[in-house]
């Protein structure tokens, strides 16, 4: 009889101690599991950010996210490739600008049937805005100084005119004119993440382009004028050194 209490007393104590263990193994997953989210720090108003989600060490479980809280933004939240185990892949959309709250879960990601969830808080900033570093551009503007500047931009951006034939524009937003005539032409730019915005830009002459071109007819024109009289008069003869003007 003592050796049967003995024995189950043994047994008992064993069941205790495997559960300890178990215990002690379920919290050192816990502490160690995470799932780590990619994304820009502000997003902006007017692009569709990317977001990526991994878990951390890498594991067969399930992991998914979705949005908890989007605030007054106005914000979507879209699978953008089919459910993978350690990994995930979403687009965020929102209207407004504020705080939206995501909510990173990997299944069973403790290992004893619990799901391991976490929040990640993403703040929405202002959209896409151009500024120009110029007020005018000049008819004879060539400087590679004259430039359009992206500001809340995520992602590439990409420069195109609406007219090339008034300006032009190089991939890093630098403006050159090509007209000699007073006129406007649209630049617009474009960013990877889907933004975009718009600003004219005005050709016109300046007044020391006015200054320069008066000073150039006024060497150049009694040039002219006296190479058109001589081919005239002299029509078999090779027009011959211009006599000085001063």
């Amino acid at each position: 009889m003592k050796k049967a209490l003995a024995l189950l007393l043994a047994f008992c104590l064993a069941l205790g101690l495997r559960g300890t263990a178990f215990a002690a193994k379920a919290a050192a997953q816990s502490d160690s599991v995470d799932i780590v989210a990619a994304f820009a720090d502000i997003f902006p108003v007017d692009a569709r950010m990317r977001i990526r989600g991994n878990a951390v060490p890498t594991t067969n479980k399930l992991i998914t996210f979705s949005l908890v809280d989007a605030g007054t933004t106005g914000a979507t939240l879209t699978q953008m490739s089919a459910p993978h185990y350690f990994s995930c892949e979403y687009d965020l959309e929102a209207t407004a600008q504020g705080t939206v709250i995501l909510k990173g879960v990997l299944a069973n990601g403790l290992g004893d049937g619990v799901d391991f969830e976490k929040l990640f808080t993403v703040q929405v900033g202002p959209g896409l805005v151009l500024t120009k570093n110029f007020k005018t551009l000049g008819v004879l503007s060539r400087a590679k100084k004259y430039r359009i500047i992206p500001a809340n931009a995520l992602g590439a951006t990409s420069f195109q005119t609406s007219d090339p034939k008034v300006v032009t524009v190089d991939r890093d937003g630098y403006i050159t004119a090509k007209t000699s005539k007073n006129s406007s032409a649209v630049i617009t730019v474009t960013t990877s993440a889907g933004q975009s915005a718009s600003i004219t830009v005005h050709v016109k002459h300046t007044w020391y382009e006015w200054i320069l071109e008066g000073f150039f007819y006024l060497i150049a024109g009694p040039v002219l004028l006296w190479a058109l009289v001589y081919s005239v008069t002299h029509p078999t003869t090779p027009v011959p050194k211009p006599p000085p003007i001063f």
